[in-house]
């Protein structure tokens, strides 16, 4: 999560100033969001792909995994490395099987959708578990990657934010 952009008398002063910082913030914030967002897109697009029958799971896999590599020769390795990578797939592979499983089941709405995917209350637990600690695995390497470049607090803030909407999920799901 990226903090929001603290105000400064020269804000108020010079009121470029206060558009160009409100643009960079504006930038970190969709990046931040796009690269949240970047297993979870390629999950569900993988998918659907499977779902539809235009390619198996395994040729899906793959097709991902050429993107990632495409991204890590573009990246610098102080980035975006191997270690990312492959917790990322991990991820991925979670994520597919659980959009697939989405995906196949009858429903009018979300919650339908993941009762009938998951009749009980604890199969929906455990795939959340998995994929917090999937989500969490692939944190730590981008912070073995990135170093000091990681906001701790930010990434604590979203995991705490994660764990509470997760948690209402199952409540309001069951």
């Amino acid at each position: 999560m990226v903090p929001p952009h603290q105000f400064s008398v020269w804000d108020f002063l010079i009121p470029i100033v206060f558009i160009l910082n409100y643009m960079r913030t504006k930038e970190r914030r969709e990046l931040f969001i796009r690269n949240y967002l970047y297993t979870k897109i390629m999950a569900l697009e993988g998918a659907r792909d499977v779902e539809l029958g235009e390619i198996d799971r395994q040729g899906a896999i793959e097709r991902i995994r050429g993107k990632t590599d495409e991204a890590l020769a573009a990246e610098s390795r102080d980035i975006y490395s191997e270690d990312i990578r492959e917790k990322q797939m991990e991820e991925i592979e979670l994520l597919m099987d659980h959009y697939i499983k989405l995906l196949k089941a009858k429903g009018s709405d979300y919650a339908e959708l993941v009762r009938q995917a998951y009749p009980e209350r604890e199969d929906y637990r455990r795939f959340l578990d998995s994929l917090k600690k999937a989500e969490e695995a692939v944190v730590e390497a981008a912070t073995r990657t990135m170093g000091d470049k990681v906001d701790p607090d930010a990434m604590a803030t979203l995991r705490q934010e994660t764990d509470r909407i997760r948690k209402n999920s199952i409540e309001n799901l069951y």
